[in-house]
């Protein structure tokens, strides 16, 4: 038998061919697409590593210092030279391929704490922040990809501000100019970075006049009242409950725009723990409402003023460790009236004076006396001369002392300001005429003008209280802050003199160091504000850049402190008109 032999054909060779390049490609290509996902989800761990420590990294630094938590996008770098973590600018990038940004932001919530992203009654949450991480790169298909992650960091490990800590609020023109900034003053002697109050409701760009801010000593609280203006005038009371502001409310609103800058409000805390605020709305009689650490009270009246007897200026002042308080009021005439408020109502109305030097010059000032804790001083004008009057309110009788205006001033008698001697039967009290110049003289309970002294005989403006005075509050010494000088130099450099009551006597004028280099920024207006709990005492200063610095004294070595902090120290710019105090501050009284 022959043996048969077979051979490929050429289709059966090509056949072949092609299935074995069908197999080649498929392994390749499943080769291919296995390397293709092992590297994404290579990349895609190596992205949420990037993710996660940049969390880590953010809270880390949360806990070296809250402060370090600025608004914006940020990258992270370990610094080989300081061994340590860090921000740094916009983003960082890993490997040349993975870019990471990491954005922090503002939280704000309700009332119920709920956060919110948008509502006109929220409020900022000073002590949490939105962090979210992102990271970017090309994956293995050449296209962009990013994960994101989003945390909410709070700083629960935070040291609650207390003591002889304080806040400092202020003005702020360099966007809207109702906005109102504030900071922390720290027991360390260190502050707070810059925070914002929320809107209080008004129109933007209402000129934000005047800030007076006041410190519960029964709770974490303070009470800010604010007036704006600018097609009529706006007054509202904001309420610090201890973490954070809670709505505002407005307690007047009216159309008539005269005496911008004017103190037509004030408020004081009363014993049992209310806040009562005095107000003007246009008519002739100053209306009230009480906060009791909850709720509003509804709207009450003082009492009339009679016809034209619109507010002006205002000042309310409680009698120490008492519900009882005075509130003295100047209205359109420049009359000067005072009310009793007994605790629960007011009494009638006492007329000190019949005219003044002008409805929109802060010619009255009134301060109880701690020593005794039941004499209050009254310092007005009562017929637009050049005597400084003085009274002395006795609350036991409920009966005001004869009026005495023995010291005629150089000029008319135009601003007024009174301070009392926590540790003496003692009130120190300053005018600034219509010459510019600053006279200061103390007074007993009896009452009568002594130790009269000229401090200033060229002080800044004429209806800018550019002096401040105040007693240390253990010692038996008090200052007076204030511009003089014949040159725009001088004015820029702030003056103080030191009153002794034991020897009724002053020192010789010394200098703070200067507010600037050019003539715009002379001091214009001023604070001296004594803390309750120690003879350290706060001098806040706007000056004519509408700018405004802090110093503190230290009342215990009789000088200003030159630690960082303490020394003088610019605070913000932008403040709003020279002869208003778009600023204030308050120590803290909470223990």
């Amino acid at each position: 038998m022959k043996s048969i032999k077979k051979g490929f054909s050429l289709v059966e060779l090509l056949v072949a061919l092609g299935v074995f390049t069908i197999v080649i490609s498929s392994g390749a290509g499943f080769l291919t697409t296995s390397y293709k996902l092992t590297t994404m989800s290579e990349q895609n761990t190596k992205a949420r590593q990037l993710v996660n420590e940049g969390l880590e990294v953010t809270e880390y630094l949360k806990r070296k210092s809250w402060e370090s938590l600025i608004n914006g996008q940020w990258g992270v770098n370990y610094n080989n030279q300081t061994q340590d973590w860090e921000f740094i600018a916009n983003s960082d990038i890993t490997d040349s391929k993975y870019t990471r940004v990491i954005t922090i932001s503002d939280v704000y919530r309700e009332e119920d704490g709920t956060i919110v992203t948008n509502s006109p009654t929220s409020a900022l949450d000073l002590f949490s922040k939105n962090v979210s991480v992102t990271v970017n790169w090309d994956n293995a298909n050449n296209s962009v990809r990013n994960i994101t992650q989003s945390s909410l960091i709070t700083n629960w490990e935070r040291e609650v501000p207390g003591g002889g800590s304080g806040m400092l609020v202020y003005a702020d023109y360099s966007g809207s100019d109702d906005i109102i900034r504030y900071r922390f003053l720290y027991e360390d002697g260190t502050w707070s970075p810059q925070f914002t109050i929320p809107d209080a409701g008004v129109p933007a760009n209402r000129d934000t006049r005047r800030i007076e801010l006041y410190a519960s000593d029964t709770r974490d609280e303070y009470v800010l009242m604010s007036k704006h203006t600018e097609d009529g005038q706006f007054i509202y009371a904001h309420v610090w409950n201890g973490t954070r502001w809670i709505s505002p409310i407005q307690l007047a609103g009216y159309g008539d725009n005269t005496n911008p800058n004017t103190r037509n409000f004030s408020g004081t805390y009363l014993q049992d723990g209310r806040f009562i605020a005095v107000y003007d709305d246009f008519t002739y009689s100053p209306k009230y409402r009480i906060w009791n650490g909850t709720s509003w009270s509804s709207q009450g009246s003082v009492g009339n003023l009679g016809f034209l007897g619109y507010p002006v200026w205002m000042e309310i002042e409680a009698r120490p460790d008492s519900n009882r308080a005075i509130f003295v009021v100047r209205d359109w005439l420049q009359k000067t009236t005072t009310f009793v408020w007994n605790g629960s109502s007011w009494g009638s109305g006492v007329t000190h004076g019949s005219s003044s030097s002008g409805s929109s010059i802060e010619n009255i000032s009134l301060q109880w006396n701690r020593f005794s804790d039941s004499r209050l001083a009254l310092m007005f004008n009562e017929a637009n001369d050049n005597n400084p009057n003085i009274k002395i309110w006795n609350d036991s009788t409920n009966s005001w002392s004869s009026n005495i205006e023995n010291v005629a001033l150089p000029g008319r008698a135009r601003i007024f300001e009174i301070s009392d001697n926590p540790q003496r039967d003692q009130f120190l009290g300053c005018a600034k005429d219509s010459i510019r110049g600053i006279n200061c003289m103390a007074t007993t309970y009896t009452p009568l003008w002594t130790n009269t002294t000229q401090i200033a005989t060229r002080t800044h403006g004429n209806d800018e209280r550019s002096f401040s005075v105040g007693y240390e509050n253990s010692g038996d010494d008090a200052i007076v802050v204030y511009s003089n000088g014949p040159t725009d130099a001088d004015l820029r450099e702030p003056k103080y003199r030191v009153f002794n009551a034991s020897s009724l006597s002053w020192s010789g004028e010394q200098k703070i160091d200067e507010l600037g280099p050019t003539s715009s920024q002379s001091l214009t207006t001023t604070r001296v504000l004594p803390s309750h709990n120690s003879n350290d005492i706060m001098v806040v200063m706007g000056d004519q850049s509408k700018r405004v610095h802090t110093i503190v004294w230290d009342g215990d070595n009789n000088q200003f402190y030159d630690s960082v902090g303490l020394q003088l120290t610019k605070q913000a710019d932008f403040g709003s008109y020279n002869e208003d105090f778009w600023y204030a501050f308050s120590w803290r009284k909470y223990e």
